[in-house]
């Protein structure tokens, strides 16, 4: 079978199989069996599919045609310009999470400098003397994709993730060590004390990995240091983490804080697409009755881990714009409240700063 009957094939199969975007799913699953890239798929459409890549290929083919989401299929997923390492344990970053991203840059940029040589935003001992450097929380990390792209782009902030999963901390502070970023990861329960393994509630299938993190605050760096080795099954590059044990959860207070917490109502979770429901964790799904459940606290508790003048950004659900921003006015702590829109004209961000002290 040459690639161009075999790719044809997977799409049809893909398609039927009742994929979103079959056409994208059939290329990747090639490129993943036969270990090519796009250039060489293309200028190889008229050769002979080699039988030990198409074993490969099929493999991954049954496995996504079983429900299984590709992400999690290959462990990889990608998040503005970098690539991640994801599984059960986490949700799959989506391109609504960007416009989180992008904003949060962009005010930085604005309020600290950019990240060129000797501002308060390039890595490095000189770099920055005596400036102010940015301190960002990223809450639900999940997969660690916002806290690791916004290191990833500022190397000089100080960027802070948490977690109620420890499972899902396992995922992020791997990410953060494969793309280089020194970050500190706590397992807490968003703004609160060090949170207990026990209230993880995630609905899983298999147990993907270890379930014994730290408890308190990690430092996760990108050295291959020989600290703490978390075992991962599966994935790409090093899984070396350097625990830190010093300070107290979540202490001082942030510039940025940026979340995508859980959302959607519990009543809607049945009706979601069955690669979403039954294999990505609803813990970090489910928003309670109204949604609203976790996205109330994080407004109520913010004020008070917000510098003054610091921005919050917080991920929402289409249609629960006018509700949250009323809860953010309602708060009676934050100015220049409005709710973002994604490409698709729908409401998708919360933006508020914390009022200035009179």
């Amino acid at each position: 079978m040459t690639f161009r009957d075999l790719q044809t094939s997977y799409i049809e199969r893909l398609k039927n199989g009742g994929s979103p975007c079959p056409e994208d799913e059939a290329e990747k699953i090639i490129l993943e069996g036969f270990g090519m890239d796009r250039l060489r798929l293309f200028t190889s459409q008229r050769d002979q599919a080699p039988a030990e890549g198409l074993a490969k290929a099929e493999g991954i083919l049954a496995e996504r045609l079983s429900g299984r989401p590709l992400q999690y299929v290959l462990h990889r997923a990608y998040f503005m310009d970098l690539e991640l390492y994801v599984d059960e344990r986490v949700l799959i970053p989506r391109q609504d999470t960007e416009l989180v991203a992008q904003t949060a840059e962009e005010w930085i940029e604005e309020k600290f400098g950019g990240a060129e040589p000797g501002s308060a935003l390039c890595d490095g001992d000189n770099a920055g003397r005596g400036m102010p450097k940015p301190r960002i929380l990223d809450l639900c990390t999940g997969s660690g994709a916002l806290a690791v792209w916004l290191k990833h782009r500022f190397p000089g902030a100080s960027v802070t993730a948490s977690d109620i999963s420890p499972k899902a901390l396992e995922v992020s502070r791997l990410n953060a060590n494969n793309n280089g970023c020194c970050i500190t990861f706590v397992l807490a329960d968003l703004f609160g004390s060090s949170a207990s393994p026990k209230e993880d509630g995630r609905k899983e299938k298999a147990p993907w990995g270890p379930s014994s993190p730290d408890d308190g605050p990690a430092a996760s760096c990108g050295s291959g240091s020989s600290g703490d080795r978390t075992a991962f099954s599966g994935g790409r590059g090093p899984s070396d983490c350097s625990p830190a044990s010093t300070g107290s959860p979540l202490a001082g207070s942030f510039d940025v804080i940026v979340t995508n917490p859980p959302y959607i109502p519990t009543g809607d979770i049945p009706g979601l697409m069955a690669d979403v429901r039954d294999h990505e964790p609803h813990l970090a799904l489910d928003g309670g009755e109204s949604g609203l459940d976790i996205v109330r606290r994080i407004i109520d508790q913010a004020p008070r881990r917000l510098a003054p003048g610091g921005l919050l950004l917080m991920e929402i659900g289409e249609g629960e714009g006018d509700a949250v921003k009323r809860l953010a006015e309602d708060r009676g702590a934050f100015t220049d409240i409005s709710i973002r829109k994604d490409l698709n004209g729908l409401d998708r961000m919360l933006y508020c700063v914390r009022k200035e002290e009179e």
